[in-house]
């Protein structure tokens, strides 16, 4: 695959993620809104125009979250193990990144599972 064409697909993924995240979060308008303003913003067009390494970092670490956060009380082994799998991309990309991500993600879902609200 050609070079140009993979930030905009990385792009058009981070559009989708942070769409599906915040419908997840907030609903179906937090979701849309959420994405719109994703793929309006300035900083996300500098970004993803070029082949550093920030879109893809920023596409797994969403990738990680949208498998760390699953709809309701549902609890799958695969979706561990996806999730631990594109934490480690981001981490091979930009290590810092996934650390600020992924260490807050499980501090929460360490704590959601002390409390019996999420199954391990």
């Amino acid at each position: 695959m050609p070079p140009r064409p993979v930030p905009a697909a990385l792009r058009f993924l981070n559009v989708l993620f942070v769409g599906l995240l915040g419908l997840r979060i907030g609903g179906r308008w937090v979701g849309l809104g959420a994405a719109a303003l994703a793929a309006s913003s300035p900083l996300a067009t500098l970004l993803f125009s070029s082949t550093m390494p920030h879109a893809g970092s920023s596409t797994a670490v969403l990738a990680g979250l949208l498998l760390c956060l699953p709809r309701g009380r549902e609890s799958r082994a695969g979706r561990w193990v996806l999730a631990g799998l594109a934490f480690a991309l981001a981490f091979a990309i930009r290590p810092l990144t996934a650390v600020a991500a992924a260490a807050p993600t499980g501090a929460y879902l360490v704590a959601e599972i002390a409390a019996g609200r999420r199954r391990w």
